[in-house]
């Protein structure tokens, strides 16, 4: 990913917290002859796991894509999965007076490694358990998957296939105007505050973020 130094975050703290809250991502992988595929998937991190990490995640059994993804384990090979935070359109009437052009600030982070297909059922009813846990969190009444019909579990677990992806290394541009002068940044950010558009005061609350954190 093209990320010129303003923009790199390499802290981890500020790299967990956004994955931990953007763990919607695109599972991308290439294989030589072939075209790129990709797949949209709720994702879950395990920090504990290695030196940098793993994934774990998901996806359909009608869905052809998971038949990659072993073969790309046997050849040792890199799978992407990108994720995207706050990003919206900024405006050269945000700047002060003077020659400028529109561009777009935007977070996102591509995660590389390595992907295997598990065979531990119990692993992956925990997977489960555990994402459903993760988006049920703050209801009044969770859905639990105890509580469901065991048969039921067991039948949409038998349509769905686990897998895991060991990270290697992460990549993580954040463009929130660190480029420009610290007043110009703070109007950027009023004028996103102010606009009717909730993505955009959305965005206004990440620039504040990293600007506060460079």
């Amino acid at each position: 990913m093209y990320t010129p130094p303003a923009f790199e975050i390499t802290d981890q703290t500020l790299i967990h917290t956004f994955l931990a809250k953007n763990s919607f991502g695109v599972l991308i992988t290439a294989r030589q002859g072939e075209a790129p595929t990709g797949t949209h998937l709720p994702f879950l991190f395990d920090w504990s796991h290695g030196p940098n990490g793993r994934l774990c995640a998901h996806m359909a059994r009608a869905n052809p894509h998971w038949r990659v993804l072993q073969d790309m384990h046997d050849r040792v090979e890199e799978a992407l999965v990108i994720f995207f935070g706050a990003h919206g359109y900024v405006s050269p009437r945000y700047y002060e007076p003077g020659a400028a052009v529109p561009t777009w600030n935007y977070e996102t982070a591509h995660v590389y490694g390595v992907p295997s297909l598990p065979a531990d059922t119990t692993e992956f009813r925990h997977h489960l358990e555990t994402l459903a846990a993760f988006h049920e969190g703050g209801a009044a009444n969770p859905w639990r998957m105890e509580n469901e019909d065991p048969q039921f579990i067991d039948k949409m677990m038998a349509a769905i296939v686990p897998f895991e992806i060991d990270i290697t290394r992460i990549e993580m541009k954040a463009k929130m105007s660190q480029n420009k002068p610290e007043k110009t940044q703070q109007k950027v950010v009023g004028c996103l505050r102010n606009s009717s558009h909730a993505h955009d005061r959305t965005l206004a609350d990440a620039m504040e973020h990293y600007l506060s954190n460079k």
